[in-house]
């Protein structure tokens, strides 16, 4: 059984009815800028590679936290 995504898994919202990403309107940034858009939270991103870096705090060891991002549009 597939289960509908939560947009909050993103950190969208839902507001007056429209989907949002840190107060961005992802429908207005679609008709702007075409589709497919592929909208990413900065916000998010660096929240969750502090996260990552803290994880290795305890580690006795020099750590460096490099990502990358790459999408995936099953399309």
């Amino acid at each position: 059984m597939r289960v509908a995504p939560n947009p909050s898994w993103w950190s969208l919202a839902r507001r007056d009815g429209r989907l949002q990403l840190d107060g961005w309107d992802l429908a207005a940034l679609a008709a702007k800028h075409g589709t497919p858009l592929h909208v990413v939270s900065a916000r998010v991103l660096r929240e969750r590679v502090l996260a990552f870096h803290a994880a290795f705090a305890a580690y006795p060891g020099a750590v460096r936290v490099c990502f990358s991002y790459k999408t995936y549009c099953p399309c």
